[in-house]
């Protein structure tokens, strides 16, 4: 059966953009896909006690690695590929991590200097000179905060202005904090309920991947999905008219008007211009109480449909 060759109306990055963008918000496969598979990541921290985690951390010794760091390299299968989405997300210009932070109970589980704890960035990042003269890098925030707030456990003492700042810093951060009976306990940092959020991460990495529209379309749930992104398509011009056809080499033994003969049927003379189409709208204009307005071309009318509610 021969296969029909179809006319793309539309660029895929600008279907895929969402409607605050001027897309229609469909969203992407990979941006779903992607999204999906960095809530594992978030899953195996916040679900220690059930079974599939307590394997994949016992086959790739996660109990004291950072988020940054959850798949052995030498390891292959589902697993490491799953991670391997943070990679992807990373590269895109996400960082996911980012936007897990923990709550300090009890410091068991939280890493001192690998986990963000703090809210900003892991302290590995933040003091860089106090970490790299640190005895345990791998140190839980249990064993780091005392009663008497910051235990230092150093190869030597800090020697450079920067290591004493430095020392200093996290004195006046640990004292910040006390140690309770509850445990550690993870967030998603833009969540109301602390939850990790499939949506957001998928909304951001659409956000990446697509191609922002100029003009912008109001949505509007009283009026049919499909009435509005035919409005979407004509303001883009990328409905099937003689002008667009002839445009995407389709030929076309006239692009003059048929139905008034006198111009060339391009989007805003077939829906606005043409003698037809304005009696039509003057139809419509009476019909809803409205004066009738003189549009010469789409956006001209999509800014007066946008008016309609004030």
């Amino acid at each position: 059966m021969k296969m029909m060759a179809t006319i793309h109306w539309v660029a895929w990055d600008k279907v895929i953009a969402s409607k605050k963008e001027g897309g229609l918000g469909v969203g992407s496969v990979r941006a779903a896909n992607l999204s999906l598979l960095s809530k594992w990541t978030w899953r195996v921290k916040t679900e220690r006690e059930s079974l599939w985690s307590k394997v994949i951390s016992g086959i790739h010794n996660l109990y004291k690695k950072s988020f940054s760091n959850l798949a052995k390299k030498t390891y292959g299968g589902v697993w490491s590929n799953a991670m391997k989405a943070r990679v992807d997300i990373k590269e895109i210009g996400i960082d996911v991590d980012s936007f897990f932070i923990c709550r300090i109970g009890d410091g068991k589980s939280t890493m001192f200097w690998k986990d963000n704890w703090t809210g900003n960035r892991p302290l590995q990042i933040q003091f860089p000179g106090i970490f790299d003269i640190s005895n345990q890098k791998n140190s839980m925030v249990k064993d780091r905060i005392g009663t008497q707030g910051y235990i230092g456990n150093l190869k030597r003492k800090p020697r450079t202005d920067q290591e004493k700042d430095e020392t200093q810093q996290i004195k006046n951060l640990c004292s910040s904090y006390t140690l309770n009976q509850e445990n550690d306990r993870w967030i998603f940092k833009t969540a109301k309920d602390d939850d990790f959020q499939v949506n957001h991460i998928r909304h951001l990495i659409d956000s990446k991947i697509s191609c922002p529209s100029v003009g912008k379309i109001v949505w509007c749930n009283l009026v049919p999905l499909e009435v509005t992104c035919f409005a979407w398509r004509a303001y883009h011009r990328r409905i099937p008219s003689a002008a667009g056809l002839v445009n995407r080499g389709i030929p076309i033994p006239s692009t003059q008007c048929q139905i008034c003969n006198e111009e060339s049927e391009d989007v805003d003379h077939l829906l606005l211009k043409c003698r037809t189409a304005q009696e039509i709208w003057k139809k419509i204009f009476l019909w809803c109480g409205l004066s009738d307005q003189n549009l010469s071309n789409i956006q001209n009318f999509l800014d007066y449909e946008a008016s309609w509610g004030d």
